[in-house]
């Protein structure tokens, strides 16, 4: 499905000025252009030719971050010279390609939860105008600078939550959705085999189509995120295979998903006594699935004795009449 833009609003950024070679001071992660009185925030090309410059804060430098109005300012240099410049309401997340496209996450004036992306050519044309209702959460553009990702955070409105991929070339989104491997750090892009890699850092990195935005690593994803998840969302991945198992359970999936379950207590989740009740029911109906009666049983009674509003009392009843307890 083709996710359909913002009308093309009027270009708004100024004409840039080619007043000749600036210079670029650099103290960490900010850059300062004397020639504008200009200080803030910056991100290169991957080649280095260009460097985009943006300042979350009023004409003045006095309003900066959260505000009502004072739009921010941003720059695009290359090779010492300015080769586009304007404005916009708050410019954060800049980041330019090979070929001085460039990007950025506009926060918005205001408390409400929405943000703008855009897309630039190196000339400062506006390309790609949509809003959102949901704040940013990241982005990224391709080396070449035909696509980017932009992903939002969360919120109730209908595109809260969800990854989109631009064909910015085209003025176009290919497609959205919320990621199944859940909100990445950040992105690769590889248009050659037309893959988004979603990076995970220090737990993995997993392959969309750019084309449909189809999960090409469910299967690798499947199995590597039972190593690094949380115990809540552990018990959440028990609790899922379990019940897609539905009638079809049998010994070798009981095991993988009791190891899940004792995982998810094992790591964390016995912190919080009714979720560790709920992992030990869990178990507990596994086993009695499986016809281990003895094993369901204990699990049910460790269930209560953890936590008394388990709602296990039934089952252990009914257990315990069954042995002739």
């Amino acid at each position: 499905m083709i996710w359909p833009f913002s009308r093309r609003s009027r270009d708004n950024s100024t004409k840039p000025k080619l007043d000749g070679s600036v210079q670029l001071q650099f103290t960490g992660r900010m850059v300062r252009i004397p020639e504008r009185e200009f200080f803030g925030a910056f991100s290169k090309s991957p080649n280095g030719e260009y460097l985009l410059a943006w300042r979350d804060a009023d004409p003045a430098g006095k309003r900066g971050g959260h505000r009502e109005s004072g739009e921010g300012e941003y720059l695009l240099v290359q090779e010492n010279r300015i080769v586009a410049d304007g404005r916009m309401e708050r410019p954060n997340d800049g980041q330019v390609s090979n070929a001085g496209t460039f990007i950025f996450s506009d926060w918005r004036f205001g408390d409400a939860l929405r943000s703008t992306f855009y897309a630039f050519d190196r000339s400062g044309k506006r390309l790609v105008s949509q809003e959102f209702g949901a704040s940013a959460l990241n982005s990224a553009v391709s080396g070449e600078g035909r696509f980017a990702a932009f992903m939002t955070a969360g919120g109730n409105a209908p595109d809260a939550s969800k990854l989109f991929l631009f064909d910015i070339q085209d003025g176009e989104a290919l497609w959205s959705k919320w990621p199944e491997s859940g909100r990445p750090d950040r992105y690769e892009f590889d248009p050659s085999e037309a893959l988004l890699w979603l990076i995970y850092e220090d737990k993995g990195r997993y392959a969309f189509s750019m084309t449909d935005g189809d999960f090409l690593d469910r299967e690798k994803w499947e199995v590597e995120r039972i190593e690094w998840a949380h115990p809540y969302e552990l018990s959440r991945i028990g609790q899922e295979r379990l019940k897609q198992a539905g009638e079809s359970l049998d010994l070798q999936s009981g095991a993988e998903i009791a190891l899940i379950l004792k995982k998810a207590i094992a790591t964390g989740i016995d912190q919080s006594p009714s979720e560790h009740a709920k992992a030990l029911k869990m178990l507990g109906d596994l086993w009695e699935r499986l016809g281990d009666d003895r094993e369901a049983l204990d699990c049910f009674q460790q269930a209560e004795a953890v936590y008394p509003k388990a709602g296990a009392k039934r089952r252990i009843q009914a257990l315990t009449k069954r042995f002739g307890v």
